[in-house]
């Protein structure tokens, strides 16, 4: 069967070849090219997203058995939540169909998947006779930690099946090793499946066992012992937690009717992060036993001080013939029971509570019976006296005391209550429902009543409202409508600058060796992630004070999306306020902040603000957004900036303004600058052709404004260090010599040396600074002033 023209054009992607069908052996001959700029608009075809280009040629013989010579190019591809920045394929079999030989290669570079990723990535293969290859990898990148591997492999082919025999896997996992201590043989025949030898080094621990699957037969053997629970952690992306894990595991019987046993034993058990240094390690034993389609489990979480947790009981327990995977049976019967008790705080490293803090009295004593469709529960769990803390936001909850108590197929909240350590009140009820058809269910509703809800250095509030905790525990969501009675926000003096991540890569100074590359990291998976539904209402008294600012809100929000992925939508509007402005208080006409709803809170500022002076009337507005305000400086009439300025400080256009003046005018440019348009010095700067123009502030003692800092010539080395954090140090007298009303100016006049003039409001305060790079770490520097005489020190520094 001959198709000798092949032509496909279509969304960019162009295939041309021809084959010919031998139809007694079903073989094929032929060629095939092909080019896709870009796959996406193949997805809805291949039933998945597809992103990246690829290019294709391929020649088939089938004479003398299949052959197949193959080359493959992909860049920036994405399939199937696979990404990878390059692939390449190379390959030359023979005897595909029977017994193959030849020789094949797949490389990746800079793969990832979920929130694993592989820097490199190498599979080669080459047939040492007819349906036998010997098969060499090497692998690094990151899952967690950095990884580095490489195995050897003797892979065998043939009708029946395949069979492969890992000789050699070894590499580390952070500081970890892996290493296989002797060959694994795994085939696959027909629908059976097995692996012998199983023999992994881990760290300081090991894994070893068999297992197969013959027909409906089960058989599985696994045994560990000293496995580093922060190396498993970190390839499931919870890094946090540590201390040593063995367990043993069984499986035998049939798909129909298996039966089994584990046993698990856990150490030194941590489940926060390093900082969380009050929290004591706990221990976990569990063993479960399956038999008859009924597992039957015990086990027991102890802390330190006698706090602990046992639980024991049965359930149903059902494997999927055909998926091997486990199911409860809805009408299986249940008994199951937990008790024990002791201080909350001994056993909060097992909570989701990062770094938030828990305490109190806690007893349990809960049992669950019924079947899984209908639970029936019944017992109690008490606190006391509890005490939660949320280090972020600074809410507290002190004084809790509530009871939870089986109701057949309720858990019922009874008698919660909580206070904020000052008049505040919050207030629950409500249950889970255990027989819900679509899981347990939570229906709980609650109050706050002049709650502090948020208590930090830079913002404070109290609220009052509503709230309900509502759905599955799979999929469960908050809903409240709140009113805040009171709020401040207190914006910093200083806003953080904008950090760019600086990529990292790490090496051995002894041996050169690299340690680790920089990688991007995803983000974390919040452990549970509540729906929101929430509206907050703001009928005034919502204070921002700061940074010049004095004024008071109102408005409405309402917040969606997660915890994990907060949205908010809404707007706040000004009720009054003033912006101090240059010493003169100015009015706020307008005010709105506006969040749009997106992922990142950053809403948009529209705030505007006017100051009247004897003849002109200066608006100021800041607009942008939160995170990168601009401040815009007008008036009416329409003057330039610095007859506004001058108009605003002194009464009087800037043709008239004395020396003196022109200092503070300049000082308020600065101030300008400093948050709205950085372009007024640097233009007046660049004008007088200088490197360093900076103004002193009232006071200033160690450093000058860092609004304009020095711009040191191409090829000529600073005598500012700009590996400090923060601004540069200014040069020694203009450090000591700057202060209310000063100007400071210098220049790069030769290669590493450098000239500076200081002078204040009083002749006396003139001074001049000379500063000479010596070596790349050393430079004298020199000052001559009137008031302070002369002076010479040597600077070293030491970028690292």
């Amino acid at each position: 069967l001959r198709l000798d023209r092949i032509r496909l054009a279509a969304a960019g992607t162009r295939l041309d070849g021809a084959l010919a069908l031998r139809l007694p052996a079903g073989t094929l001959d032929g060629t095939l090219d092909a080019a896709a700029p870009t796959l996406e608009p193949w997805s809805a075809l291949a039933g998945m997203p597809l992103a990246g280009s690829a290019t294709l040629t391929a020649k088939l013989a089938g004479d003398k058995g299949q052959s197949l010579a193959l080359t493959l190019d992909g860049k920036a591809l994405a399939v199937a939540g696979v990404r990878a920045e390059r692939l390449h394929a190379t390959a030359r079999l023979a005897d595909l169909l029977a017994t193959p030989t030849g020789e094949a290669e797949l490389g990746l570079e800079r793969a990832s998947y979920d929130r694993a990723t592989a820097t490199r990535l190498i599979l080669h293969g080459k047939s040492e006779r007819p349906g036998r290859f010997a098969l060499t990898l090497g692998a690094e990148g990151r899952a967690g930690e950095a990884y580095t591997l490489s195995a050897d492999a003797e892979a065998s082919f043939d009708r029946s099946g395949i069979e492969l025999r890992l000789e050699r896997l070894a590499g580390k996992l952070g500081a970890l090793p892996v290493q296989l201590h002797r060959p694994l043989l795994l085939t696959r025949r027909g629908g059976d499946l097995a692996f012998a030898g199983l023999d992994l080094g881990f760290g300081p621990g090991r894994i070893s066992g068999d297992g197969a699957l013959n027909g409906a037969a089960l058989a599985l053997h696994l045994k560990a012992a000293g496995l580093p629970v922060h190396g498993i952690g970190e390839l499931a992306g919870e890094p946090d937690v540590s201390g040593v894990l063995g367990f043993e595991a069984t499986l035998t019987g049939s798909r129909a009717r298996p039966e089994g046993r584990l046993v698990i034993d856990g150490e030194a058990l941590r489940f926060a992060a390093e900082s969380r240094s009050e929290l004591t390690p706990l221990s976990f034993v569990l063993s479960a036993d399956w038999q008859n389609g009924v597992i039957t489990a015990k086990g027991r979480l102890a802390g330190p001080e006698n706090a602990a947790l046992g639980f024991s009981g049965r359930a149903p327990l059902a494997l999927d013939p055909q998926r091997l995977t486990p199911r409860l049976p809805p009408q299986g019967g249940l008994a199951l029971h937990v008790e024990g008790g002791g201080e909350l705080a001994n056993l909060a490293d097992v909570l989701p509570l990062g770094e938030d803090r828990l305490a109190g009295r806690f007893e349990v004593d809960v049992s669950v019976d019924g079947t899984v469709a209908a639970p029936v529960a019944s017992g109690r769990l008490s606190v006391r006296n509890g005490r939660y803390e949320s280090l972020f936001w600074g809410t507290t909850l002190t004084d809790v005391s509530f009871d939870v108590v089986g109701d057949h197929e309720r858990l019922v909240l009874r008698n919660f209550h909580a206070d904020d350590g000052a008049k505040g009140r919050l207030a629950l009820s409500g249950g889970v429902d255990l027989a819900a058809a679509a899981g347990p269910t939570f229906d709980v509703a609650g109050s706050f009543k002049s709650f502090r809800a948020v208590q930090r250095d830079e913002a404070t509030a109290t609220v009052s409202g509503d709230v309900g905790l509502t759905g599955t525990i799979a999929a469960p969501r908050l809903g409240a409508k709140l009113t805040i009675e009171q709020a401040e926000l207190r914006v910093p003096r200083r806003l953080p600058e904008a950090v760019q991540p600086i990529p990292v890569t790490m090496i051995d100074s002894a041996t050169g060796k690299v340690l680790s590359t920089p990688t991007e990291s995803g983000p974390r998976v919040a452990l549970l992630a509540l729906a929101l539904d929430v509206t907050v209402d703001m009928p005034g008294q919502v204070f921002v004070r700061g940074r010049a600012l004095d004024s008071e809100w109102r408005g409405r929000l309402a917040v969606g999306g997660t915890t994990a992925e907060p949205r908010l939508d809404g707007k706040l509007e000004v009720v009054r306020g003033t912006y101090d402005f240059l010493g003169t208080s100015a009015s706020l006409t307008h005010g709105t902040i506006t969040f749009l709803g997106g992922t990142r809170i950053d809403p948009e500022v529209d705030i505007q603000a006017q100051a009247s002076s004897t003849d002109v009337v200066a608006i100021i507005r800041i607009s942008g957004t939160a995170t990168k305000p601009a401040i815009k400086l007008s008036s009416q009439p329409d003057l330039p900036q610095d007859d506004i300025l001058a108009r605003v400080l002194f009464g009087t256009g800037i043709g008239q303004v004395s020396a003196a003046q022109g200092i503070e005018i300049a000082q308020a440019a600065a101030a300008l600058a400093s948050g709205g348009d950085p372009g007024v010095l640097d233009r007046v700067r660049q004008g007088l052709g200088l490197d360093r123009l900076t103004f002193g502030s009232a006071g200033a003692s160690s450093s000058l404004s860092t609004v304009s800092m020095p711009s040191t010539p191409a090829g000529v080395p600073s005598a500012f260090s700009t590996a400090a954090v923060g601004s540069a140090p200014a040069p020694l007298s203009a450090a000591t010599t700057a202060g209310a009303g000063s100007v400071s100016a210098g220049k790069y006049v030769a290669n590493g040396v450098y000239v500076g003039v200081s002078q204040g409001l009083t002749g006396s305060s003139s001074a001049v600074d000379v500063q000479i790079d010596v070596t790349r770490h050393i430079s004298v520097d020199t000052t001559a002033g009137q008031a302070t005489g002369t002076g010479i020190g040597v600077n070293w520094k030491l970028d690292y």
